[in-house]
């Protein structure tokens, strides 16, 4: 949080596949005012079923606490649209890699 506050940062974006929820929930609790965006760039990164079920329960209950996500395709937008999110789907944007 100290390197977030000497550096006046107004963005922090997350990415999925380091597993970044607990963080970027801790900085938005501490810090409303900076965004907080994560980066989709793979998802689901579990194999299992179970493991697949598990993160779409931790996305769902991280999104209130997400001010957007990027996907890296449309592909990737529809699949977590019509399967982690049915409905609230938090605000997004399709950036290519």
């Amino acid at each position: 949080l100290s390197t977030l506050d000497e550096t006046q940062s107004k963005i922090v974006i997350g990415y999925w596949g380091t597993l970044p929820l607990p963080d970027l929930l801790a900085i938005k609790k501490a810090r409303p005012d900076v965004r907080v965006v994560l980066l989709l760039l793979c998802y689901p990164l579990a194999l299992s079923w179970g493991g697949i079920l598990r993160q779409d329960f931790y996305l769902r209950r991280a999104t209130r606490f997400l001010d957007g996500i990027v996907f890296p395709s449309d592909l990737t937008e529809g699949y977590v649209r019509g399967r982690v999110f049915r409905t609230g789907f938090p605000p997004s944007v399709v950036i290519p890699p």
